[in-house]
């Protein structure tokens, strides 16, 4: 059984740049949760083996998940399965076939004494003009802006950093709110020149952009100065932890930061090994060791999981084991580009074969893969809630291993939930600034 230790942590009244809890304490009470989870559990994806739960779950879940009917299945999904057994406890009549084992009713609380620890985010958010800005990219970068001006004080920035710029609708927003200098850093020159035209069209003379390896935290902090405000808006696997790392290396001068991490696991140019280390001294002491597999259960995306995305997913595992593919990580999806999970199933198994040197499917092979697919598609269903459990676990104790840092080197530093999931998943950010 799992047992869960939750610390007494006092929580300190809000100021304006205050943080609720310090954030010690809360990559501590992170990693007694972490550290309590069975290894099995970090490392796999609790539905790969699907249409069986794996032997080594607890079966006390394994029953009363896969007991779930479909309208409490699907509430689950589309609100997450904490909040359904934070209901279990006012009301027992939440789950009509079976009642959840109590180790799993601490877990969902455990997780929920942390969230309720973070600072919350913006009220009231401004819109913006969002100019060649996508919605959902126009409602983050509105959300960034406001959160600049009610968490920091806008009079001691003397420019805004924003790394990882791409093509620098963020760097340009920042400028217009904050009427400093902004300068985008960015790693591919091509995004860099792209950025600099849209500046120009825009006659925005006070924003610049430059080239700059931004994995490498040592040259990322020889372009900071004193008073700078350093962002970055998803910032993708090990540059949330390379931009810390430069923050923290320059807070012997007056800095801030404002980070909203991305897919923790990262894509090939910021890609993080099979093993997470713990980066800050006191994650290193509570052994906060993280597998991938971990890192990408946090990028699993809302707690409303998409049946299309995991029977595409089954079907293309269904086809390459037929195929003898024998797949040791989580799910089979080696090589596969973001067209290939925009076009469906046929076109993830055509490139899915191709990459490794197989030939193509026949029709009646497509149809077996679907056909399986369908038939595991509920038991994996409700198995994954689980995943995305666990993958709160981790993203709260990724975000406060980082926080820690920063709060090392002497800054104070905080996390909050900055927009709603309906504006994107990936909405934790680590704010931190030089004590006043």
């Amino acid at each position: 059984m799992l047992l869960v230790f939750a610390l007494s942590i006092p929580f300190f009244s809000l100021a304006l740049v205050t943080p609720a809890a310090r954030t010690r304490d809360l990559l501590i009470q992170a990693t007694g949760i972490v550290n309590n989870l069975t290894p099995e559990l970090l490392e796999n994806r609790i539905g790969a083996n699907t249409p069986l739960a794996p032997e080594w779950l607890d079966g006390t879940w394994s029953e009363f998940l896969l007991a779930l009917d479909d309208a409490v299945l699907e509430q689950a999904e589309q609100h997450g399965l904490r909040r359904l057994l934070a209901q279990h406890i006012a009301s027992s009549s939440v789950f009509h076939n079976k009642p959840p084992p109590l180790s799993l009713v601490e877990l969902g609380g455990a997780v929920d004494e942390l969230e309720a620890l973070l600072i919350p985010g913006p009220k009231l958010v401004q819109d913006i003009n969002g100019f060649d800005m996508k919605f959902r990219k126009m409602k983050q970068v509105a959300a960034i802006c406001q959160a600049v001006q009610d968490w920091f004080d806008v009079r001691e920035v003397k420019r805004v950093v924003d790394v990882g710029a791409g093509v620098g609708a963020l760097t340009r927003e920042l400028q217009k709110h904050l009427s400093c200098p902004s300068v985008g850093i960015e790693l591919r020159s091509e995004l860099a020149e792209v950025a600099r035209k849209k500046s120009d069209q825009q006659g925005l003379t006070s924003t610049s952009f430059l080239v700059c390896d931004v994995r490498n935290p040592s040259d990322l902090a020889a372009q900071l100065q004193a008073g700078d405000l350093v962002v970055g808006l998803h910032t993708c696997g090990r540059l949330g932890g390379d931009i810390v790392a430069a923050v923290a290396e320059r807070a012997s001068v007056p800095i801030s930061l404002l980070m909203v991490s991305c897919c923790l696991p990262g894509w090939p140019w910021a890609f993080v090994d099979l093993v997470r280390q713990p980066q800050s001294a006191l994650g290193k002491q509570l052994g906060l060791i993280l597998p991938r597999s971990a890192l990408k259960m946090a990028n699993l995306g809302s707690a409303a999981v998409r049946p299309k995305a995991g029977r595409e997913r089954l079907a293309l595992r269904s086809l390459l084991s037929a195929r003898g593919v024998v797949e040791t990580q989580r799910m089979p999806l080696k090589g596969l580009r973001k067209q290939d999970f925009r076009r469906g199933f046929r076109s993830m198994a055509s490139r899915a074969l191709e990459v490794r040197g197989l030939s193509s499917a026949s029709e009646k092979e497509l149809l077996a893969a679907e056909a399986a697919a369908e038939a595991q598609l509920p038991a994996f269903r409700r198995l994954e809630l689980l995943s995305k459990l666990v993958g709160d676990v981790v993203e709260l104790a990724v975000n406060f291993d980082r926080g820690s840092v920063l709060e090392e080197a002497g800054l104070t530093t905080s996390v909050s939930r900055l927009f709603p999931q309906s504006i994107s998943a990936r909405n934790l950010a680590i704010l931190a600034h030089t004590p006043s």
